[in-house]
């Protein structure tokens, strides 16, 4: 299992890795859109690091009232366990971005998957 973090703008992909666009708006370059956009940009209202720390109690309701975001998120976590080398994009990265609680939380569905199975 292998999933990542990468810049629209930088991305080199290994053989074998499917890019999965993660930002706002049009997935460029033909990328699969997951539709986990930050609802909340970096702006007037938000500075870098300040956005992507938003992002987190909206995911984590999302997840737990079963919002649409689960759905993407529990069927990436199963592209994962299956063995498929994610690489989410957006176009923070390196810089703090909300791509990261996405990996944590593919991750933790992709975990308790293994575990059931075990």
């Amino acid at each position: 299992m292998s999933i990542r973090i990468a810049n629209v703008r930088t991305l080199h992909l290994a053989p074998g890795e499917t890019a999965i666009y993660c930002g706002r708006g049009r997935a460029p370059g033909g990328m699969e859109h997951a539709h986990l956009g930050n609802l909340f940009p970096v702006g007037a209202q938000y500075r870098q690091g300040e956005a992507a720390a938003a992002y987190l109690p909206h995911l984590q309701r999302q997840c737990r009232e079963r919002g649409p975001e689960l759905h993407t998120i529990t069927a990436l976590a199963r592209r994962l366990h299956a063995g498929e080398a994610l690489v989410l994009t957006c176009w923070c990265s390196p810089k703090p971005c909300h791509s990261a609680h996405i990996l944590a939380a593919v991750t933790g569905y992709a975990a308790r998957i293994a575990a059931k199975e075990a």
